[in-house]
């Protein structure tokens, strides 16, 4: 598979997913620096690519305004644990494998697909 991690998503989860055999680009290092998240999004659905991110405006513009994307998986963990967020995403990726091209909400609790 193919991921983009927002700016605002943990750096860690690169090497992560790469050692997993993912293809994973990082808008940190990949890209130019502070891009719009429309930008963001239309670049991730471009490349084909699941965006992770920690920032809930992706769902406003694909809920609300309809923007097209390739996937994409929001983490609202209350945690900042490394681990933690790892864990999460191995569940994801195990449980929703298949369904990785809609806006996935991930809470410490619960995995929400729309």
């Amino acid at each position: 598979m193919r991921f983009l991690l927002d700016e605002n998503a943990d750096l860690r989860l690169k090497p992560y997913l790469e050692a997993l055999g993912h293809d994973v680009t990082a808008v940190v290092t990949d890209y130019q620096a502070s891009l719009a998240d429309q930008v963001v999004l239309a670049l991730a659905y471009g490349e084909r690519r699941i965006l992770i991110t920690n920032d809930r405006d992706f769902g406003a513009l694909i809920v609300r305004e309809g923007a097209p994307h390739a996937g994409v998986i929001y983490f609202r963990l209350k945690t900042t644990v490394f681990a933690a967020k790892r864990d999460r995403l191995a569940a994801v990726l195990t449980d929703h494998a298949e369904r990785l091209d809609r806006f996935i909400t991930v809470t410490d609790r619960s995995i929400r697909l729309r």
